[in-house]
């Protein structure tokens, strides 16, 4: 059995910047947080910990499967985004800010996941193909076939990764506006 730690908590992130919508991408909820931490905005660690049990018993081809998918989804996500968390934020809006996640930063954002498309597939495939050659072929019969599943399907997985950003940066112009109408709901209207 394997444990792993986790747990994060914001407070009106959401209200700056949606998270990636992407399907089964590991991870694309840190998006916000990631870019706060590259914009400088205080966070407060704590030093509980949750717990995630792993048993060996959990092995269900479909599961894992997805899994792996969302592996390869995030080796994708993670290196192309990278460019933006990367981007010296706190340098670049830090003394010209009036707030802690402004118009001309979202802007400058969505303007450069509209451009990760035109990063090169060839690079991006090679990328989820190497999981696959290197971790999972040659693990053992099990993984070998989850391993083909990924060769197979990586020119899909980056064509719904670019379908996916391009959504994102259209959601992160959209947000301000989606944000207000959110907060006139009056829910006990709906429920």
């Amino acid at each position: 059995m394997n444990k792993t730690r986790g747990n994060v908590a914001v407070y009106k992130l959401h209200e700056y910047l949606p998270n990636l919508p992407g399907r089964n991408t590991l991870a694309s909820d840190y998006f916000a947080f990631d870019v706060s931490t590259a914009l400088g905005v205080p966070s407060v660690h704590h030093s509980r910990e949750v717990f995630h049990e792993y048993h060996d018993q959990r092995f269900v081809f479909e599961n894992k499967k997805r899994y792996w998918e969302g592996i390869a989804k995030f080796s994708d996500y993670f290196n192309l985004y990278m460019s933006i968390f990367n981007d010296n934020l706190d340098m670049k809006y830090g003394n010209t800010r009036n707030k802690v996640i402004s118009n001309d930063i979202t802007f400058d954002i969505a303007n450069k996941i509209k451009n990760l498309k035109n990063e090169s597939r060839v690079v991006r495939e090679n990328r989820i193909k190497d999981i696959a050659n290197h971790i999972l072929l040659p693990f053992d019969e099990k993984y070998n076939a989850i391993g083909k599943f990924i060769l197979q399907t990586a020119q899909n997985i980056v064509d719904e990764a670019n379908r996916e950003y391009l959504l994102h940066a259209e959601l992160i112009d959209k947000w301000p506006q989606i944000v207000i109408k959110a907060k006139n709901i009056n829910l006990m209207d709906i429920i």
